[in-house]
């Protein structure tokens, strides 16, 4: 005798509308209470492939928002007058469920600027709670949370000595960037491990200080034999000035950001940019389906990305051990 299954005629057409209902009624939209999210993004220099994978991501998950986006352009000019004119009339007119920030200073600017009053989630930034963005990274602060992309340079100094042997790494930085002199000193850790000697040579957010400093650096009797660049907005700003300095010289430079790597630094160990969308948009999701913005823990990349610049060790004359090549990421070929 045949059987009958449970889900046959008038019982397979309630069991769908039912299921249908519940899918509706689990939709992040609903849940959210906001049919039309509305994400203000602050940006300081343009969009990444971290804003991308960010709203590739909750167009995912079934959000339908809307983003207006203010670009600073490395601007700290146009920044301010973002932060003092356009977003604060824009937040008056009503309807924004955050801001979205990307990088350190357009971050700590921000946070000044919007005082706690709308929800803010950072991005690419290296030390939150050192530079004194958040009060710790399990709860943030009020209406604050974000992504960090810290890579600890001790690491970058380690693995770029399997590429080429080193004894002074010389280091240029913005000493107004809080993040930058949080680098300078694990490099200094990382010396006295080592025996390695460092000369660091601060400077102010000017192209004419960069370039004097630059030239310094790579003075032959000085001995510096890496140059190492970090994550500071300004000196990543001007990557392609320093790519253009460095690669007229015989000197290697490893860098902390991918876009050093891309303008002719030989060697980076960097955060994975689509990872850290993928996560501001994880901590969206958790804010829009109601969990306070302070509540929700700072989020940091597992994935750490080595690159190369293939045409950088072909004019060093440097053989790129197969070892590192395997899971690198490859430039200027």
């Amino acid at each position: 005798m045949r059987s009958r299954g449970l889900f046959r005629g008038p019982f397979l057409g309630i069991f769908l509308a039912v299921f249908v209902l519940m899918a509706v009624a689990s939709a992040p939209s609903a849940r959210a209470g906001q049919a039309q999210p509305v994400v203000v993004m602050v940006l300081w220099r343009g969009e990444s492939d971290a804003e991308k994978a960010f709203k590739a991501e909750l167009d995912r998950m079934g959000y339908d928002v809307t983003y207006e986006v203010y670009d600073a352009g490395l601007s700290r000019d146009a920044l301010a007058d973002i932060l003092n004119t356009k977003l604060p009339a824009r937040i008056k007119a009503g309807g924004v469920s955050m801001v979205y920030t990307q990088g350190t200073y357009a971050a700590l600017e921000a946070k000044k600027a919007l005082a706690g009053k709308t929800p803010m989630l950072f991005n690419i930034v290296r030390f939150p709670k050192r530079s004194g963005l958040v009060q710790n990274t399990e709860t943030p602060g009020k209406n604050l949370s974000g992504v960090h992309d810290r890579v600890n340079p001790e690491d970058i100094l380690a693995k770029a000595a399997t590429l080429v042997p080193f004894k002074h790494v010389g280091l240029v930085y913005d000493v107004t960037a809080s993040n930058t002199r949080q680098e300078l000193l694990a490099i200094e850790r990382y010396a006295e491990k080592t025996g390695v000697q460092v000369t660091s040579i601060g400077i102010q957010p000017d192209k004419g200080q960069l370039e004097a400093a630059l030239k310094n650096i790579a003075r032959p009797e000085l001995g510096v034999d890496l140059v190492y660049l970090p994550p500071d907005d300004f000196l990543g700003s001007n990557a392609s000035l320093v790519g253009s300095f460095l690669s007229g010289l015989k000197i290697p430079s490893v860098g902390a950001i991918d876009i050093y790597v891309k303008q002719g630094a030989l060697f980076g160990l960097v955060p994975d940019f689509n990872e850290l969308g993928r996560l501001a948009a994880l901590s969206t999701d958790k804010f829009l389906r109601g969990t306070p913005m302070g509540n929700i823990a700072v989020a940091g990349p597992r994935t750490i990305v080595t690159m190369i610049n293939a045409a950088t060790a072909q004019r060093l004359g440097l053989t790129v051990p197969e070892a590192l090549l395997k899971d690198a990421v490859v430039v200027g070929r």
